[in-house]
């Protein structure tokens, strides 16, 4: 990402509470400004919420800390 000069990504992707949260959390952590829309991530149900649940959970946790766009 360096090497092309990018400074903003924007954010999706599968498996919302290991390699969604993973890369925003290392991206912000380089500095990279992160813009992300609701509902661009998925994942599965689990023991104790359901994929819609983790996925809302996730998004209020990065929401104006780690990336802009979920409001």
């Amino acid at each position: 990402m360096q090497q092309v000069g990018a400074q903003h990504l924007e954010i999706c992707g599968a498996q919302v509470e290991f390699c969604v949260d993973t890369t925003i959390k290392a991206a912000f952590d380089r500095e990279y400004q992160l813009h992300m829309l609701p509902n661009m991530t998925t994942t599965w149900d689990n023991e104790y919420m359901n994929a819609k649940q983790t996925q809302k959970f996730y998004e209020k946790i990065w929401q104006n800390t780690f990336v802009s766009g979920l409001a």
